[in-house]
């Protein structure tokens, strides 16, 4: 165990049990369990070939423990248990999240791994600086947990935000062969050779060492006023997904047409300032969220733009509700922007890491058909509007009881293949996931 991680763990252990409470003992402590299960299925329309996954069947199960000493101090864990028989490389266990947490009347304090949040769209976030995801599969986009401590004053309608995330975690992000959304060409064409297969392999020398000095702060101040709520933030820390990601040639074989690239991501230092807002207007909700954002030069002979860009994500949304039934509607649109100017050259050999910059303006669409207290229909749509890319995610949910849910949905998604979802348009495919939670 490293000097930096040894200081994290004996901060944890002073603040989880060195600090006595004579209240201890006033009431009893508060011990819960509890298992979110699930199972997974889902098929690809069309086949790649070669080691590239064709569907998905994976069961995961998260225990959690909840244990409440006292009525203002809450521990957490969770550990996190998959097994995917399709794509080994889904297959973990680890800790999902962990925390210490004591709230107070006017501030409250936390250490431990927490999936933290910031803004308020409900997609593309521009402030949401310190979510890491899991872009193994890149639609589905599942969020993971960071290391942070966070100090929270609240006073009237403001509440004061500061965090501190001591060690940087990236995104998880595969290069993996069998994985069909790491955008990487399997074939290229070299003059005078012809098309020459390819297989990579991962260099993360480059990315911030796991101490102290690639910590990251925020803060947030977020508060209510006229209706009015909002908030304003400031951040100083890494791209969680790389923010360069270089192709060099390793090994090649003119004979037998193979060539080794070796990829190597690297992560720049940011500082981003932006704020976001929410207000009810008739029967309408409007929402908003924004942040500029600047990059650390990039390292000498790397080509590509990363010059300072804006993000604005906004929208509206209505619920409909019936009156003599459970049936509702959910309506919601958004307008994104990002002012960041676009790479030339084919996707799959930029080096300023297009997951960064997936589009330049695009419309969200969100809408769910409640039809009863266990059936619903959901659909959500993304379309960039400068290169005509899109995404389309229809699915049926079901709740046959409170603990369970059945999702059957689909992913659709087009375009050029010069496009950021049109290069995934064969990624096509149906789903099925079952869950139940005690």
């Amino acid at each position: 165990m490293t000097r930096d991680r040894r200081v994290l763990w004996l901060l944890w252990l002073i603040l989880g049990v060195g600090v006595p409470d004579a209240r201890a003992g006033e009431e009893p402590s508060k011990v819960r369990l509890g298992v979110y299960l699930e199972y997974e299925y889902f098929s690809y329309l069309t086949s790649l070939g070669g080691e590239v996954v064709d569907s998905r069947n994976a069961f995961t199960a998260i225990p959690r423990l909840d244990w409440a000493p006292h009525h203002d101090l809450l521990l957490h864990a969770s550990v996190l248990m998959r097994k995917d028989f399709s794509e080994e490389e889904r297959s973990r266990i680890y800790a999902y999240d962990a925390f210490m947490s004591l709230e107070r009347e006017t501030w409250s304090f936390s250490i431990g791994r927490e999936v933290l949040s910031w803004g308020r769209a409900d997609s593309l976030r521009p402030t949401d600086v310190f979510q890491r995801h899991d872009y193994t599969d890149l639609i589905e986009d599942r969020v993971e947990a960071t290391d942070v401590v966070k100090v929270t004053f609240s006073r009237g309608t403001g509440t004061l935000e500061g965090v501190w995330a001591p060690v940087f975690t990236p995104d998880i992000v595969s290069y993996a062969a069998d994985n069909r959304w790491t955008g990487l060409p399997a074939t290229t064409d070299v003059p005078g050779v012809g098309q020459v297969s390819l297989t990579y392999d991962e260099d993360s020398q480059q990315r911030p060492p796991a101490t102290l000095a690639s910590g990251q702060v925020g803060i947030r101040f977020s508060g209510t006023t006229g209706g009015w709520d909002y908030s304003g933030m400031g951040y100083y820390g890494y791209d969680r997904v790389p923010t360069i990601t270089l192709h060099e040639v390793e090994t090649q074989d003119p004979a037998a047409q193979t060539a080794t690239i070796r990829l190597v991501p690297t992560h720049k230092r940011i500082t981003v300032f932006g704020g976001d807002f929410a207000k009810a207007i008739s029967r309408w909700t409007v929402r908003g969220e924004a942040a500029y954002t600047l990059t650390a030069d990039l390292d000498p002979g790397t080509t590509g733009i990363n010059d300072p860009y804006f993000r604005f994500t906004g929208g509206a949304d209505r619920t409909i509700s019936s009156t003599t039934s459970a049936q509702s509607f959910l309506f919601g649109i958004q307008y994104a922007l990002d002012t960041e100017a676009e790479q030339p050259g084919p996707l799959d050999t930029q080096e300023v890491n297009p997951w960064l910059h997936p589009f330049r303006q695009a419309l969200v669409v969100n809408t769910s058909w409640k039809f009863t207290e266990s059936v619903r229909f959901d659909f959500r749509g993304y379309v960039n509007r400068v290169e005509h890319d899109y995404l389309v995610r229809p699915e049926f949910v079901w709740t046959p009881i409170d603990s369970m849910t059945i999702v059957i949905g689909s992913d659709v998604l087009g375009g050029q293949a010069t496009t950021f979802f049109g290069q995934y348009r064969d990624n096509d495919r149906l789903r099925l996931r079952m869950s139940y939670t005690f």
